[in-house]
């Protein structure tokens, strides 16, 4: 079941990214376009586009600032126990007897 979990995940993560290189392509692929004024469907899909960019970059800041601020508690709460740990009376009782 694990592998059939890691396949998911490589699959999801590989198809979000062709899905990023599409997306970041085609504004740059129809930048030139001929506009046909307000109502141009390319002009359309250029704004959805870069709305969806914007979105997953927002998307991508957010998952890293939270990735960091975790690691960076359990750093912290990791160094705390270990001091904790070493000072504990059942510790000084016995370093006390030795």
């Amino acid at each position: 079941m694990r592998s059939h979990s890691r396949k998911t995940a490589w699959f999801l993560i590989v198809f979000a990214v062709l899905f990023m290189l599409a997306a970041a392509f085609f504004p740059a692929l129809a930048c030139h376009h001929d506009c046909s004024g307000d109502d141009c469907p390319v002009c359309l899909q250029m704004h959805v586009w870069t709305g969806v960019l914007r979105l997953f970059g927002a998307v991508a800041l957010c998952a890293l600032l939270y990735l960091h601020a975790h690691l960076s508690v359990q750093r912290c709460l990791h160094r705390l126990s270990d001091a904790f740990v070493r000072i504990t009376p059942v510790l000084l009782k016995t370093k006390l007897l030795n």
